[in-house]
């Protein structure tokens, strides 16, 4: 005896409204579908998950990207502009540079800290660490001056 589509379609919604339930409803119906088959085994057309929902009303909660804005914290200290955009050296040792640039490596970031020498470009020291903080760039100012 053939089952309907409408039999098929309540065991559907049964199980989709377990799964969007399961997650908190964080997901829509492409991730969805793929935790139907990783957790109950259950392989379902995308395109019948996405129109089981729709027809639910069950969205997927849009979340926002952190975004990490130092514009926000007011400087507690701005050094003194004394290179006044002259970035010449006549003789080693005159003028240093330093910044801090961050790389995503994976799902780590890393943060390099790097000492340059204007007078022939030279870095003279630098450090990698996981965390940015006034301790990398300590760390890469006693390299520093330890040449």
């Amino acid at each position: 005896m053939k089952r309907k589509k409408n039999d098929r379609d309540v065991e559907a919604v049964r199980l989709i409204r377990k799964v969007y339930h399961r997650y908190e409803g964080k997901y829509g119906y492409r991730q969805l579908q793929l935790f139907l088959w990783q957790d109950d085994g259950v392989w379902m057309n995308h395109k019948k998950v996405l129109r089981l929902m729709q027809k639910l009303g069950l969205q997927a909660s849009i979340r926002r990207k952190r975004r990490f804005n130092m514009k926000d914290k007011v400087a507690e200290r701005v050094a003194e502009n004394l290179l006044k955009r002259d970035f010449t050296a006549d003789k080693p040792n005159q003028k240093w540079v330093t910044d801090v640039t961050q790389y995503q490596v994976g799902e780590r970031w890393l943060y390099l800290s790097a000492v340059k020498d204007l007078f022939n470009n030279e870095i003279i020291a630098y450090q990698l660490s996981e965390r940015n903080d006034n301790e990398l760039v300590l760390q890469t100012f006693t390299k520093a001056f330890a040449k």
